[in-house]
């Protein structure tokens, strides 16, 4: 075991396209061996392969992103390819992070080209894809910002959540893009973009009103307080460039300030095997 290990760090050490190619033989044949190494050393493997993601960062795409599920769901959630539980941290997820560095390096050769690469998989809703995505979209330059900003108020629902790559809050990427790039959009996009905000209504409402109606009738003197509203307006509002909010975005970031005084919960996920846990490559070109 501990030769073969060692041949397949070789592999990265020396920046062969085929330690991708073993990867992708590995996720197509669902060998699950290697997995647990994979990862853990996920972070210097990656540091050592640079070059090859460099210069090759659209043929790793093309060799990995063939896997990457494209069903919708809940169950994608708990599956090995989301990072939202600690315990799942294998092949799958080494091979997002990848892609992640990937995407990484085409973007700054050629933004085109990242973008080209995923127009089919923008606005479905994906959520894998969406934390792929999002993290592009972190990385483009400024002279992209109203094209980013349309697209994520284009659908808010598909577009802005990101629920698998286990950083604890489905809303932190559409905050890190949105703070970036709503310094340079143009005012016509900002103007869009805080009314989106503003008139936002997760598709979750309904259900929790009715569950708080529910808990309160069946516990009389023991009312519980459920937010269904103002959540994400407080979380996106604050990264947004001060200055350029209206008044009335002003007006309602202080209420909400006063409404959510310890911050809010509801795009929150944390579970006893979360921990706080975010991407060992995240943030890294």
């Amino acid at each position: 075991m501990a030769d073969i290990y060692l041949d397949f760090w070789s592999m990265f050490k020396n920046c062969k396209i085929r330690a991708i190619r073993f990867l992708a033989f590995l996720l197509k044949n669902k060998i699950k061996t290697y997995e647990k190494k994979i990862y853990k050393y996920e972070e210097e493997l990656l540091n050592e392969c640079s070059k090859i993601l460099i210069e090759n960062g659209m043929q790793v795409v093309n060799l990995l992103l063939p896997y990457i599920p494209t069903e919708k769901g809940q169950s994608i959630l708990f599956s090995d390819w989301s990072g939202r539980y600690f315990y799942k941290r294998g092949l799958e997820r080494a091979c997002i992070q990848i892609i992640k560095k990937a995407n990484a390096a085409i973007i700054a050769q050629n933004p085109e080209v990242f973008l080209e690469c995923y127009k089919e998989f923008m606005g479905i809703g994906n959520d894998l894809y969406n934390e792929i995505i999002l993290d592009g979209l972190c990385r483009l330059p400024e002279t992209y910002s109203d094209e980013v900003i349309t697209y994520l108020c284009s659908d808010f629902d598909n577009n802005i959540f990101d629920r698998t790559s286990g950083n604890d809050d489905e809303l932190l990427y559409a905050k890190q893009i949105l703070e970036r790039h709503s310094k340079c959009c143009s005012n016509n996009v900002f103007v869009k973009l805080e009314k989106t905000v503003i008139s936002y209504i997760s598709p979750r409402a309904k259900e929790i009103y009715k569950r708080k109606i529910e808990h309160n009738r069946e516990k009389s003197g023991n009312t519980v307080y459920c937010s269904f509203w103002g959540d994400l307006q407080k979380e996106i509002l604050e990264v947004l460039p001060y200055n350029r909010l209206s008044d009335k975005a002003k007006d309602l970031l202080r209420v909400l300030r006063r409404k959510f005084p310890k911050g809010t919960t509801l795009y929150k996920y944390l579970d006893g095997h979360s921990g706080g846990v975010s991407s060992p490559v995240d943030g890294k070109n």
